[in-house]
């Protein structure tokens, strides 16, 4: 996968260029909600506030160490999870700034045990390249992850993303959400 903010095809962002991303992570955060919205009303749940949390972990192109934090909103009832986050990531003469919308289908356990879930990620890059300069882009990725609901009702999960578009090339998380 190429990314073109590790080719030196940089050029300097205009403010008018991050108002029209900004344009575009919300309108596509609008339509992501305008589709799931018929699976939560089927369900005939709420959908609302569920935690929050830290996140962490290793990046593949760019070779770096990130970290950040999350907010979890699904409902009981249904297997939906929509987890905004924002990511910080530093290494391989790159500053990337992330903040994206993942929304995950989740594979429920009677047992208890771990739960595999599947989902996307639409979110806004910004990237600084030591010397040549920031670029800010849509990003895409496909997702991976297991969770496990702790003893004391918080849950830890662990993540492997995949990027489509203007994203990392992979992402392992470890992260931790306290409900």
């Amino acid at each position: 996968m190429s990314n073109s903010y590790l080719h030196g095809e940089l050029t300097a962002t205009h403010p008018w260029e991050e108002k029209q991303m900004r344009r575009i992570l919300v309108l596509s955060l609008i339509f992501s909600l305008i589709l799931t919205a018929p699976a939560i009303a089927q369900a005939g749940s709420k959908i609302g506030f569920l935690g929050w949390g830290p996140r962490a972990g290793l990046t593949v192109n760019p070779d770096q160490i990130h970290f950040g934090a999350h907010v979890s909103f699904g409902a009981p009832t249904t297997p939906l999870l929509i987890q905004p986050n924002v990511e910080l990531g530093f290494g391989d003469d790159v500053t990337l700034i992330a903040i994206n919308g993942d929304m995950s289908y989740l594979f429920r356990s009677a047992n208890g045990a771990w739960t595999p879930s599947l989902g996307g990620e639409l979110g806004m890059v910004r990237v600084n390249v030591d010397g040549f300069g920031s670029n800010t882009d849509l990003g895409i990725s496909i997702f991976g992850a297991i969770a496990k609901t702790m003893a004391n009702g918080n849950q830890l999960f662990l993540e492997a993303k995949v990027g489509v578009a203007d994203a990392p090339d992979f992402k392992a998380t470890i992260g931790y959400t306290l409900f």
